[in-house]
Order: structure tokens, then sequence, then C-alpha cells
């Protein structure tokens, strides 16, 4: 992912299971509106859900204007000023060393 685009759904995903968050996104879903009582599948939330849930985890470095509207599409970033886009910057999960 270049620091241009915002990461695909795909790969928001990804980052949320990487990260063993999964329970978090379903509570933090029940608590945004969203009916979890039946089975859900992670690729049939909305993108900006996703997108808002990462941003709030930690897992994206996003500036608050650019999550501000849900509703405006967030794919393009061509109106973005540059310094803007250079906030876009993916997490990986930490790795733990085992003492042997």
């Amino acid at each position: 992912m270049s620091s241009s685009q915002l990461p695909s759904k795909d790969e928001l995903i990804d980052m949320i299971t990487s990260n063993n968050i999964v329970d978090e996104l379903i509570r933090w879903l029940e608590k945004h509106g969203v009916d979890t009582s039946k089975p859900l599948r992670l690729e049939d939330i909305e993108y900006n859900l996703l997108l808002m849930f990462a941003k709030e985890k930690g897992l994206l470095k996003i500036s608050p204007e650019v999550v501000a509207d849900p509703g405006d599409p967030l794919d393009d970033l061509a109106s973005l000023p540059e310094e803007v886009e250079q906030q876009f910057k993916a997490t990986k999960p930490k790795k733990i060393r085992q003492k042997k």
C-alpha cells in the first residue's frame, strides 16, 4: 500500500485479523448500531465502518478531516494535500520473541 491511497477492504480485514481484534470489531459494530445477532462475514461489513474502526484502534494514521464525513468516498485522494497523504500509514503487529 502506497502512501497515496487508502488500504483496500481486504487489507483492512487482514489488519484486523492479524491483530486478533475481530471480537473488538463485533462489539464496536454493535455500539454503532449494526445488527450482529445473525452470523456476519467480515467481507459484508461496509468499507467505511472498517476504515473508522481501524482508525480508532490505531491500525491506520489518518487525519481527522479525512474520516470526518463517512458519506464521502474515501478512495479518491487526488483532492487532498500532499502532507495529508503522507499521514496514511498502515502498521504491522509487533513480533514477540520467546525466551529459549
